[in-house]
């Protein structure tokens, strides 16, 4: 990405030049993803899949993706390797298949940012969904590339349902703050107090992926 692009995004969104550049890889990725052979048979799920799919404000770090048909170890492995190995700026750290989950993180290095940053690709192999069901194909974009690709994508209902399950399961400010967007997308009643957050603990998760304007959220749902 380029640094004047990058630092006019950051000052007009409030948010870390490393956020926007993050995206724009992100997007870059997802395109080499979904063009692969692996493309057909993955729901692209998770905060990543609101923001890029559903207008989230709400910036992110990890590629959080479903199998509709699983594929090999050394297949997911070479497909990881072939798109990263079109970029310099690209190292791979860590690439595993395990019993549930393929697995990437990539250390992304631009030349005019201080500190490099990583995304992580995590594929579930639990087969979560069925063909034709709980997803749909859209056209993934952000306001700060021209970067686009086309996928499959799970539908705000499945994603508040899961966020809903993740947000027994594990304490994390991103899972309250992702069902907060959707239940004002698709006008449902959640609430929001029984998750008990603290704003002390919301701004430490979010304030780094969040736009500033949208800070108030942690006097909304943090006690």
């Amino acid at each position: 990405m380029d640094r004047q692009i990058a630092q006019k995004f950051s000052q007009e969104l409030n948010i870390e030049p490393t956020q926007i550049a993050r995206e724009e890889w992100e997007l870059i990725i997802l395109g080499g993803l979904f063009e692969s052979e692996l493309g057909t048979n993955i729901v692209f799920r998770g905060g990543t899949a609101l923001r890029l799919a559903y207008n989230s404000p709400r910036f992110s770090e990890d590629l959080d993706f479903s199998i509709l048909k699983d594929t090999s170890p050394n297949k997911f492995q070479n497909i990881i390797q072939r798109i990263t190995d079109r970029f310099s700026q690209i190292k791979i750290t860590d690439l595993a298949s395990k019993y549930y989950t393929h697995l990437a993180e990539l250390r992304i290095k631009e030349d005019w940012l201080n500190d490099a940053f990583h995304i992580k690709i995590e594929v579930s192999r639990r087969k979560d969904y069925k063909k034709g069901a709980g997803y749909e194909l859209i056209l993934l974009a952000s306001p700060v590339t021209n970067v686009q690709t086309l996928g499959n994508v799970s539908t705000l209902e499945q994603i508040f349902k899961e966020k809903l399950a993740a947000i027994q399961s594990r304490k994390l400010g991103r899972d309250l703050f992702d069902l907060w967007f959707i239940s004002q997308k698709l006008k449902k009643d959640v609430d929001f107090s029984k998750y008990n957050f603290t704003k002390k603990q919301l701004k430490y998760e979010l304030s780094r992926f969040l736009p500033k304007n949208y800070w108030d959220f942690f006097e909304k749902l943090g006690r």
